[in-house]
């Protein structure tokens, strides 16, 4: 089967993936006549995977999406996709779309699609939203009405506007989305109140747990797992050796059944270096005193366990662990407090300020204002020079006071005391957490967290039992903590 290339560059300038579904699904509910009659006008966004096109046509492949995948993955024409159906190697994302690093993949996947082309990649999308994302699950059904009504060139465009848009979530993004992507919004909603699009939600979470996939985003390459926005080359290297085995099978496999086949060889082979997460060094069982003091904090004063986090705001692996850290007090919950110690790296030229801004958030805005300035900035895809002001405008702080902040000297007192003690304990990277004053380092996977955690809070439940009150078990518990690392 042959796509025309005009074709796959107007809905690559979009970037138009695919997915799976695994049941017959009802017609769409707009009719024909409302459909953008196979024209898109598609609107560059902030976002950088997608680039400006004017008036793009879509002609029709010349046969519909291959229907003979029995994977795992369940792969269908009810999903987006980018790339022929009989592609050498086909790429399976699952993504939520509040979710940062399934934002920041995206432009991995662009780059992907460039340098491969339609023949060698095709790229497949299925939904996750996370349940502690609270507009993960409505614009997910928002996209897949927009998928039904206007095809993968359209659902990639509001995929776009969404992730340009990703701080400011509801209603009136998505309405504002699909105006964008040339599809009626009142047709979309529609659409989801007709219920189809919660259906294909659920198929693909489904599919999701079938698989074993937990987090976002996650990939399959030919059924090979890679994890999280893993640069480009973690990518290449398994696309470039599954091109030459999917090549291999083609005289005795129909095109069409190539992923089938690849995965039933990969997906179970769980040897490959990707897909093995990497050797955990065992925990330091030392306790370390780490104060609280001024620092920021969220969460309970009476919660059993406090991690102190030491941070640095253009660490990618900080900026990693956040998604980790929201995930923990989803669970743990009022039992689960989290503390921010600033550690600016000196080859990171804008942690400094960022520090400071959040420092400044929270002196006119308190608590709440210092939190907001974080995940505004660890939302940000990378912080330039012209970031800090962009946040400090967004949250409406005083730009004066701002600009007095990072020019002087009022935030850097306590900026220099976190640093020292950063040093002191031997947290010298970023992120580096104690949790009950047991060090973890890294943007380490959620399990070792919550084996940790779990641990440490049985040691408090021991210390309530013999009459220490919560609010005092923090304390009670590093009072003798070392002040420094043991010797080797």
């Amino acid at each position: 089967m042959h796509h025309s290339s005009s074709r796959w560059r107007s809905v690559l300038a979009v970037l138009g993936l695919a997915v799976s579904a695994c049941a017959a699904l009802p017609p769409p509910l707009t009719p024909e006549a409302e459909k953008p009659a196979q024209v898109a006008t598609v609107v560059a966004s902030g976002s950088d995977f997608v680039a400006p096109v004017a008036s793009v046509t879509l002609d029709q492949p010349e046969q519909p999406f291959v229907a003979a995948d029995q994977s795992v993955f369940r792969l269908s024409e009810e999903d987006p996709y980018v790339g022929r159906p009989d592609a050498l190697v086909t790429l399976v994302v699952f993504g939520d779309l509040q979710c940062p690093f399934t934002q920041r993949v995206m432009s991995t996947l662009k780059t992907l699609l460039n340098r491969y082309g339609e023949r060698d990649l095709r790229v497949v999308w299925k939904h996750l939203p996370l349940d502690f994302h609270n507009e993960a699950r409505p614009a997910a059904e928002a996209s897949v009405a927009i998928h039904r009504i206007g095809g993968s060139q359209a659902f990639f465009c509001f995929v776009a506007e969404v992730f340009a848009h990703q701080q400011n979530l509801g209603p009136e993004t998505y309405r504002a989305a699909a105006s964008t992507c040339s599809v009626n919004p009142g047709a979309v909603e529609a659409e989801v109140r007709a219920g189809y699009p919660a259906q294909k939600v659920d198929l693909d979470i489904e599919t999701s747990q079938a698989v074993g996939v937990h987090g976002t985003p996650t990939s399959y390459l030919n059924g090979i797992y890679v994890s999280g926005a893993q640069p480009v080359e973690a990518f290449t290297k398994v696309i470039d050796e599954e091109r030459i085995a999917a090549e291999a099978m083609l005289a005795d496999v129909p095109p069409g059944e190539l992923h089938t086949r690849r995965v039933a060889i990969n997906f179970s082979k769980r040897d490959d270096p990707l897909a093995a997460p990497k050797p955990v060094a065992a925990p330091d069982t030392t306790v370390y005193h780490v104060p609280i003091g001024r620092s920021p904090t969220l969460g309970s004063p009476n919660a059993l366990v406090t991690i102190v986090m030491f941070q640095d705001f253009q660490c990618p692996f900080c900026k990693r662990s956040t998604t980790t850290i929201e995930e923990l007090r989803r669970i743990y919950g009022n039992e689960l407090r989290v503390v921010l110690k600033h550690n600016p790296l000196p080859f990171h030229p804008q942690a400094m300020d960022a520090a400071k801004l959040t420092l400044e958030a929270r002196a006119q805005q308190g608590e709440a204002g210092f939190w907001k300035a974080y995940d505004a900035l660890f939302h940000e895809a990378a912080i330039q020079e012209d970031t800090i002001d962009q946040v400090a405008q967004a949250l409406r702080l005083n730009a004066q006071a701002v600009r007095s902040a990072l020019t002087g000297n009022r935030h850097q007192a306590a900026i220099d005391a976190d640093m020292q003690l950063a040093k002191q304990l031997g947290a010298l990277g970023t992120p580096t957490f104690f949790i009950n004053g047991r060090k973890l380092v890294g943007s380490q996977p959620i399990d070792v967290f919550r084996t940790l955690i779990d641990e440490v809070s049985a040691s408090a439940r021991v210390l309530t039992t013999r009459g220490v009150p919560r609010a005092r078990i923090y304390d009670e518990t590093i009072k003798n903590g070392a002040t420094q690392p043991p010797a080797p």
